[in-house]
């Protein structure tokens, strides 16, 4: 169990420094030691052990999702966010867990455009920044919660094509792996790669200001895009049909 633990820390400290939390932590000189920095872990790991009994468990129970939520709660308190306010900070985070639901009454990932459905499933990461900036207000003058939507956008996508494999082991919403099963590679690519090309002339058009700031997150946003861009390629080479029969979800359709 302690390694089950360390290796999920683990795991988190890589998602944050991928979307950048420590880099904006540091504006307002808070180290990976601090309260809050570990308080956003713990509230990450409330998420995943929500997240791994969605991906575990085709037969929820409403008294085990209470449980899983009331930790959730229990962690935004911790944050000294109050009960209302973690209400509504939290919706992105019932929409998921909706979608991910929604696979076991056959309505997939793949009903949905790909930004309305990434929007969502990169709630945990938008929540955890969100508390940041309340935290450290004055990351505003640099970039806003909406300047993130790009970034967000590509490294969820990164995020599900890296853990294709891994994926086919769970009931998992990976919308990448269930298009996969639903059509040729070659579609699938291309539908992934023009959304991609899309998304990078979107923030070449947005970020075009020459303010250091915007130059920043641009850069990283397009620097997300390239390595994303190789990774598909790289994973539509290593698919073959053969491994949609591995895909735990097939079991239950």
């Amino acid at each position: 169990m302690i390694l089950f633990f360390y290796s999920m820390e683990k795991k988190i400290d890589a998602l944050f420094e991928y979307r950048k939390l420590p880099t904006l932590l540091a504006k307002g000189n808070y180290s990976k030691e601090s309260s809050l920095y570990r308080g956003l872990v713990q509230l990450q790991i409330a998420i995943y052990h929500l997240d791994l009994y969605l991906e575990s468990n085709w037969k929820t129970k409403k008294s085990e999702l209470k449980k899983y939520w009331k930790e959730i709660y229990r962690c935004m308190k911790d944050l000294g966010i109050s009960k209302k306010r973690a209400e509504e900070y939290l919706k992105h985070i019932e929409r998921y867990q909706k979608h991910e639901l929604q696979l076991r009454t056959n309505k997939y990932p793949t009903d949905y455009s790909l930004e309305y459905y990434y929007f969502y499933k990169s709630c945990d990461v938008k929540l955890m920044r969100r508390i940041i900036y309340d935290y450290i207000p004055e990351l505003k003058k640099d970039y806003s919660l909406a300047d993130w939507r790009i970034f967000d956008l590509i490294t969820e996508i990164d995020d599900d094509v890296e853990d294709v494999f891994e994926d086919l082991d769970n009931i998992n919403g990976n919308y990448f792996m269930i298009m996969l099963w639903q059509k040729d590679k070659k579609i699938v690519f291309k539908f992934f790669s023009e959304f991609l090309k899309e998304l990078g002339k979107r923030a070449r058009s947005k970020f075009a200001a020459k303010d250091s700031a915007s130059k920043q997150i641009k850069l990283w946003t397009l620097k997300e895009l390239k390595a994303s861009q190789q990774l598909l390629d790289k994973r539509i080479r290593q698919w073959n049909d053969n491994k949609c029969k591995k895909m735990e979800l097939i079991k239950y359709t």
